[in-house]
């Protein structure tokens, strides 16, 4: 026995399959538009910014996508004229000054750097930057003068720590008078 299915009503279908939940009269899937319908939602250099170890510069007004590295922290410029102007900085580490008037001025200043598209012989590869005085101008060393650094840095703390003892034995002695 065949049944003639545009002669049945929803009533007629809904008594005879009484014992079915039944299902919202438009499925949640009809009501929402084909996806590719729908605007895609997106803004190029946020979306760049948001990827791990990428940012974006400018170069010229068109946006361009870089690797970062772990250790960079900031950038000089996001709008720049040339690759070769792309620059990574590293945190900076600050040894002050103290001046005889309680306050201190910048003194020597270590952080790492690089620009990733520079002209050939330049660094391509990151460094350490060492400056010692506001000009900008700094030295670029590779890990081994780095450490080589480090180790004149320790050897001149512990000068500093011996005369600032020896300055303290003479003022306990004074004191003692």
């Amino acid at each position: 026995m065949s049944t003639n299915i545009a002669a049945l009503s929803s009533e007629k279908i809904r008594t005879a399959l009484a014992g079915i939940p039944q299902q919202p009269a438009v499925e949640k899937a009809d009501q929402v538009q084909d996806a590719a319908d729908q605007p895609i939602p997106f803004v190029l250099t946020a979306a760049a910014e948001q990827l791990p170890g990428k940012v974006t510069f400018f170069v010229r007004g068109v946006p361009v996508t870089v690797d970062e590295p772990e250790w960079c922290t900031g950038h000089s410029n996001l709008n720049v004229s040339n690759l070769s102007d792309i620059v990574h900085f590293g945190a900076s580490v600050q040894v002050p000054v103290p001046q005889h008037n309680g306050t201190a001025m910048p003194g020597m200043e270590v952080y790492l750097m690089q620009w990733p598209f520079t002209e050939p012989g330049g660094n391509s590869k990151p460094f350490m930057a060492v400056v010692d005085d506001e000009t900008g101008e700094h030295a670029a060393l590779d890990s081994v003068a780095g450490l080589a650094h480090a180790d004149r840095i320790r050897a001149y703390a512990d000068e500093v720590e011996r005369k600032a003892r020896q300055l303290a034995a003479y003022e306990a002695a004074e004191g003692a008078r």
